[in-house]
């Protein structure tokens, strides 16, 4: 399957492309995410399912345009059937956000090609995705850093033990969240920055 980086606008996501699978698709109100897909020739009937790496709204409020099953994990797929806008941030972007059809996701399960990860820190339900070559971690870990862990759901702790299980992972290119692209040193480098400073 052909994989696309779809570089995030202003305070959206990054969003992955895998096949016919959406990964993260952003923030709904600039719809960007629309119009990038248009650009690798993709409509949004297009998009067959939607796989959130965790329930924060700058990721998972543009899954709202799609006609697809959308997935997500543990304590995020219930914050986003509950409508909980502390959890998914919501209220700081000034929306509410509830997706009550959502379906849930297990670890180390594997979905069309996915291997689905639990990478609490970032949130409770955050998830990793190792396919091929490629680890898509959403805000577990960036090029450059990690994700926040003070956040609600979010956890130092269980952050590094989450890193440590991905340094364990064999792939090449890092796809995050947020940022650019990086690599398998970008684990390495985040817990060497998490003994240092925290």
């Amino acid at each position: 399957m052909d994989i696309h980086f779809i570089p995030g606008n202003l305070n959206s996501s990054n969003s992955i492309l895998v096949g016919n699978v959406l990964i993260d698709p952003g923030i709904e109100e600039d719809r960007s995410i629309v119009e990038a897909l248009k650009r690798l020739g993709y409509e949004k009937r297009d998009i067959e399912r939607i796989i959130l790496t965790h329930a924060h709204y700058d990721h998972s409020s543009a899954a709202r345009l799609f006609d697809c099953p959308t997935y997500a994990f543990g304590a995020d797929a219930t914050a986003l059937k509950k409508g909980d806008d502390d959890y998914t941030l919501s209220k700081f972007f000034g929306d509410s956000l509830r997706i009550e059809n959502i379906r849930t996701l297990k670890d180390d399960q594997l979905f069309n090609g996915l291997k689905i990860i639990s990478t609490p820190g970032h949130t409770d339900g955050s998830i990793c995705l190792h396919y091929e070559d490629y680890l898509i971690s959403g805000d577990t870990v960036f090029a450059y850093g990690i994700g926040r862990y003070d956040l609600p759901g979010g956890s130092l702790e269980n952050l590094t033990l989450s890193l440590k299980k991905l340094s364990q992972l064999n792939f090449e290119v890092l796809l995050p969240g947020h940022g650019p692209i990086g690599n398998k040193d970008s684990v390495m480098d985040a817990l060497r920055q998490i003994d240092a400073f925290y």
